[in-house]
């Protein structure tokens, strides 16, 4: 039986008393208590830790907090089963702590609503799409009942995973006919991934930014998927960073949960191997790096990558998924272009223009140099406490993933042959 608070107990007849930890795993009911995954204030705990004081994990420094409510006025919170989440790129820059995340009745986290959602049928309905979802003025995108892929000979995908928006906005943008230009990919019903339904693709063309210095925090959150372009991992390499460190600001800024957590595997793979074709076919072999190597360019310029076909891509796409925008040191001149469309209602621009936008709003396309003449060996120290934190967080995640129930051992005792 569970009482209000839903721990777990059972009556005896001396009362009730609260089940044992063992009791809790034989019923199955571990879950089901306070600190089970399944407990409705579970989801709340991941974003209640990154507004922690530091001094005790279950005590939390509330002062100073200002938050924004993700819904309007008047909402009728019943005549929905699941509600927005705060996740995404739908709000302004803020000071370290990111918006409380709301859930259902149900416990559910529904962020596809707004930052994937369906019917998305073509170009006009996809750029409403990213103005509305700078604002979000309900508990959904609500899409165009009007507009429909029927009679266009365009199928549902067949792949497991939903990709970005922005990402199907920039294949339709870079394809040249006249016929089906305008329509989007359809990908209704398919999984949501909190990162890679959000975040920019590795075909997204980075040197579009031309002269344009990037911070290593904003590769980071902009350019999540970019550590497959050789010259990007040697800047990582070069600022001392490894790829576990990559990884954790990544699971870091979109506070990643669940499957959806960033594995260091990958991203070590293309930081210090590299494939090499000889007589006998291809292999990955160790990239030989000099020892004392430096950065000197902060830009993407001569950066190559002949993998995939590379595309434009909206600006205010590269922002989605993530808690909040670079602040500080962090903060370039592409976050600056960023805010900008943001506060001015610019939202059709893309990634090509930004050079002509850090013009128009008079912004140099230059980073700070930092204290000691190399901004991105700053980097890792400026955010060592937070992604210790994190990092606590996500080893949590990653324990409870893994914390099945055990099955029950089968019976000892032979049946009765009658």
């Amino acid at each position: 039986m569970f009482d209000p608070y839903r721990q777990a107990f059972k009556l005896t007849p001396i009362g009730p008393l609260p089940l044992t930890c063992e009791e809790l795993h034989q019923g199955g009911l571990h879950k089901y208590v306070p600190g089970g995954e399944l407990h409705p204030e579970t989801a709340l705990l991941p974003d209640m830790i990154q507004l922690s004081d530091g001094s005790v994990d279950n005590v939390y420094n509330w002062e100073n907090v200002d938050w924004i409510l993700p819904w309007g006025m008047n909402n009728n919170f019943t005549a929905s089963p699941t509600l927005p989440t705060a996740s995404g790129s739908g709000h302004q820059s803020i000071t370290g702590h990111e918006l409380l995340r709301v859930t259902s009745a149900t416990g559910n986290v529904r962020p596809d609503v707004w930052d994937c959602p369906d019917n998305i049928v073509d170009l006009e309905e996809a750029w409403r799409w990213i103005a509305e979802n700078e604002n979000r003025p309900g508990p959904s995108f609500e899409a165009s009942a009007t507009k429909t892929w029927r009679g266009t000979g365009i199928y549902c995908v067949t792949r497991k995973i939903k990709q970005p928006i922005a990402c199907l906005m920039a294949i339709a943008l870079a394809d040249k006919s006249t016929n089906a230009s305008s329509y989007l990919v359809n990908q209704n019903g398919r999984e949501f991934c909190p990162l890679r339904s959000v975040s920019t693709p590795v075909s997204v063309d980075i040197t579009l930014l031309k002269d344009v210095e990037i911070t290593l925090f904003e590769l980071m959150v902009y350019f999540p998927n970019h550590y497959r372009w050789r010259e990007y991992a040697d800047r990582f390499v070069r600022s001392g960073m490894s790829a576990a460190d990559v990884t954790n600001f990544i699971n870091m800024t979109r506070t990643l949960e669940g499957d959806a957590i960033k594995n260091r595997g990958t991203i070590h793979a293309y930081m210090y191997f590299e494939s090499e074709t000889n007589g006998s076919g291809r292999k990955r072999v160790r990239i030989q790096r000099p020892e004392e190597e430096t950065t000197t360019s902060y830009t993407a310029e001569g950066w190559k990558y002949d993998v995939w076909e590379l595309s434009d891509y909206p600006l205010l796409g590269l922002a989605h998924g993530l808690k909040c925008l670079p602040i500080g040191p962090d903060a370039g001149p592409l976050t600056a272009c960023i805010e900008w469309c943001r506060k001015n209602g610019r939202y059709t621009h893309m990634l090509s223009e930004v050079s002509d936008l850090l013009k128009e709003i008079e912004v140099e396309p230059l980073i700070e140099t930092g204290e000691d003449g190399c901004p991105d060996k700053e980097v890792l120290g400026r955010h060592s406490d937070a992604l210790r934190r994190d990092r606590k967080r996500v080893l949590k995640q990653m324990r409870r993933l893994t914390d099945e129930p055990a099955l029950p051992e089968p019976s000892k005792k032979r049946d009765k042959i009658e």
